[in-house]
């Protein structure tokens, strides 16, 4: 992710670009959070990386009421997200989430159960037996299930590091809605002033004007 220097403030009077070596003297900076790694802008443009990279892009919905269930909690799946070109995801009305990546020809490479109750995080790798039967209605277009997509900014080609993104929690309202990403981010958006902002511990990371979800 993109991020403004304020949110680090050892890096107030430069920092050291894990890619280059350069020293940077000042802000923004691409931070990956597994990892620790710092990237100037340059380096990180150069690797891919995009102000969009550990955020949601899609949102995606069913057009009737058809219920898809996970099978050994009973709890129901509300809607889908794209996170980046081959990392999508399900958020239930548990609040938990099911996440799964694809490999280069299009097949399942990765698959994660997360559950987040009482501020207590756990994530559960599943092999494709445990998917197929605790989820048989997945299909690994997302768009089969859940048709409509609400395409909230394009989608980064770079890969997030597989499960450090998920939706802890989502609010809505006629003209908005907020997704909680956890460890104090939060990405919103007003639908009808065509605004996109992403937060942390109430700072303002990113603002885009007049920038309009597109339903597709």
């Amino acid at each position: 992710m993109r991020l403004p220097v304020e949110l680090e403030p050892e890096y107030s009077e430069g920092f050291t670009c894990d890619s280059c070596g350069e020293e940077v003297m000042k802000g923004p900076f691409y931070h990956q959070e597994q990892s620790g790694t710092d990237f100037c802008i340059s380096c990180g443009n150069e690797k891919g990386l995009t102000p969009f990279n550990g955020l949601i892009a899609s949102l995606f919905f069913a057009e009737n009421e058809t219920l898809l269930l996970d099978s050994e909690t009973h709890s129901v799946a509300l809607f889908g997200f794209k996170i980046d070109s081959s990392t999508y995801g399900f958020f239930f009305d548990d609040k938990s989430n099911l996440i799964f990546r694809t490999a280069l020809d299009g097949s399942l490479s990765e698959v994660l159960y997360i559950t987040n109750n009482s501020d207590t995080i756990v994530k559960t790798s599943l092999g494709i037996q445990a998917w197929k039967s605790r989820y048989s209605w997945v299909d690994l277009d997302i768009t089969h299930n859940l048709p409509i997509e609400t395409m909230l900014h394009p989608s980064p080609q770079e890969t997030t590091p597989f499960g450090d993104l998920f939706i802890s929690d989502f609010s809505a309202t006629e003209n908005s809605f907020s997704l909680t990403l956890g460890d104090g981010w939060e990405q919103s958006f007003n639908v009808g002033g065509g605004t996109e902002i992403v937060r942390n511990h109430n700072h303002t990371v990113m603002f885009i004007v007049n920038f309009s979800p597109s339903t597709g």
